[in-house]
């Protein structure tokens, strides 16, 4: 099993050599973005080994306290998860007993916008039981001075087969060109219905649970003329019914 710090090492490599950019704070729209915006580009400064990192974080806490205590300390208030249905995740962790500690888990893949403030990341997951399976974890950094990481959205599942390790933790970065249009409904919760937008509205997602009982999470990237579905994590009825773990 590849070594999570040698995956981290490799991604601040990568992202090192991007280079941060001009920081300016409003579009021509008025909305705010993150870093800098030209006139014609939004600066890149998306850094998936950011991503990576917090996943290590939470993964060391879910191995020394549980993970249902490391998942209510990295989660943001409003964050939903699938138990199996959707819910508002603080609740729901603040009235389970504790899950043993010893659970571990591995990030495959990092989708990320362009100011480098929404992200998701999914990944494979072995349990004390031997049991495994996989998960998806939106995660969010707001826009303030001392504005921490934290996962908005928590999907999961077993599987009868192992996933394979990826050689290396693929990532996938929006495109930073104008002309990102503005969405409408973005941030909405209902019943059985969540979505997120990133700040500069670069990466859209969205976590449900439909009428006949299936799941999904999905993740949409600007792609400089369009939105690409470059995350489509769906379950039918019978395995959405199942436990997450």
């Amino acid at each position: 099993m590849i070594r999570a710090a040698v995956l981290l090492g490799m991604l601040m490599l990568s992202a090192c050599a991007q280079g941060p950019g001009p920081r300016r704070e409003r579009a021509p729209d008025g909305q705010r973005v993150l870093r800098g915006f030209d006139g014609e580009t939004l600066e890149r400064t998306a850094s998936p080994s950011a991503l990576v990192a917090e996943e290590i974080a939470l993964g060391q806490s879910a191995q020394e306290n549980g993970l249902w205590t490391a998942l209510a300390r990295y989660g943001a208030d409003d964050a939903v998860m699938f138990v199996p249905g959707l819910v508002d995740a603080k609740p729901w962790l603040a009235a389970r007993p504790q899950m043993a500690p010893g659970m571990r888990w591995q990030p495959h893949a990092v989708l990320m916008s362009c100011d480098g403030r929404s992200g998701s990341v999914t990944g494979a997951w072995q349990q004390t039981d031997g049991s495994f399976g996989r998960y998806t974890r939106i995660w969010y950094r707001p826009y303030t001075r001392n504005g921490q990481w934290a996962w908005t959205a928590f999907e999961s599942a077993p599987l009868a087969t192992p996933l394979a390790e990826p050689a290396f933790v693929r990532t996938k970065v929006a495109e930073c060109r104008q002309g990102v249009p503005t969405v409408t409904g973005a941030n909405a919760r209902r019943q059985g219905y969540a979505q997120g937008l990133a700040d500069d509205r670069t990466l859209i997602w969205e976590a449900q649970t439909r009428a006949d009982g299936t799941r999904s999470v999905t993740v949409d990237l600007w792609n400089g003329r369009d939105y690409d579905r470059v995350l489509d994590d769906r379950l039918s009825p019978p395995q959405a019914a199942k436990a997450p773990f």
